[in-house]
């Protein structure tokens, strides 16, 4: 699990996993977690981008502009469109997180193209093309910084006025 960014708008992580089931090699797996800290909401990628579909555009030309066609499977373009607007059961859900500057939206292994291609990466700026693209809300409007803990390793932070330490420990 990467920690992506931690605030009072969005908690946003990565999940990697992989997988061997035989075979020349294994499957390795990007899962975005997003949700909202007070609520504890799941948030999808609709709740925080002002327009899904220049979203949808935006992603789009950036894969055809980046990626050599040969690096997709001939039909990706469908299943593009389906993973941002549904109707596939068989298509893999649209896998994002989100930092102080962008969502990063991830294709896996074997989504849009052959393992030999791997695993593609569409970093959405806030703003692009003249247009903002995530909701203002969500556009971090102080700077901070995210850190690894690892678990028992202890973190000094100042939190107002106060100086505390941080530490955490799995239960089991």
């Amino acid at each position: 699990i990467s920690l992506e960014r931690a605030d009072s708008q969005i908690v946003s992580f990565t999940n990697t996993e992989s997988s061997y089931m035989g075979g020349a090699h294994g499957s390795y797996y990007t899962k975005g977690v997003n949700f909202d800290p007070v609520s504890g909401q799941q948030l999808s990628l609709k709740d925080v981008v002002e327009d899904y579909d220049q979203v949808y555009a935006y992603t789009k030309e950036y894969l055809e502009r980046e990626f050599d066609s040969e690096a997709f499977f001939p039909d990706y373009q469908d299943t593009l469109q389906a993973m941002f607007y549904g109707g596939d059961q068989g298509v893999s859900p649209l896998e994002w997180t989100m930092d102080t500057e962008k969502v990063i939206l991830y294709f896996s292994q074997y989504v849009l193209g052959p393992y030999s291609s791997g695993a593609f990466i569409v970093e959405l700026p806030f703003a692009a093309e003249g247009q903002q693209m995530v909701k203002e809300e969500y556009i971090a409007q102080t700077g901070g910084s995210v850190r690894r803990l690892w678990e028992w390793e202890e973190l000094s932070v100042d939190i107002g006025t106060e100086k505390r330490e941080l530490s955490y420990a799995i239960q089991t």
